[in-house]
């Protein structure tokens, strides 16, 4: 039988860090911070979201930081960032679909 599933990383935002120097080469306005979504697929539906990530990139030197690993400024820029960026609702439509049939069986054998 075969069963297609997986995760794929759905990119929903990314913008320049203003008046941040990178801690790695002291490059000023090179940081990117970048949020993105991973969400489950079976069939090639997506099913649901599993993971939010937020990371910056340095342009210059290329360093990589965690949300983990932020600092107070990049807290800052991050709320002002997450207040702009939405979720769309398509990573979730294969729990739609599921509550959906769920609910039709349901009104389906009151009905009966």
């Amino acid at each position: 039988m075969f069963i297609n599933y997986g995760s794929e990383e759905l990119h929903l935002n990314t913008e320049k860090v203003p008046n941040y120097t990178c801690k790695n080469c002291a490059s000023l306005n090179t940081t990117y911070l970048t949020i993105t979504l991973n969400y489950f697929y079976l069939y090639w539906v997506p099913f649901c979201a599993t993971q939010k990530n937020v990371y910056t990139k340095c342009e210059n030197c290329h360093q990589y930081i965690d949300k983990k690993q932020f600092s107070n400024q990049l807290d800052f820029t991050y709320s002002n960032i997450k207040l702009n960026t939405k979720i769309p609702i398509w990573p979730f439509s294969g729990l739609f679909i599921v509550i959906g049939l769920i609910l039709m069986m349901y009104l389906d054998k009151i009905i009966d």
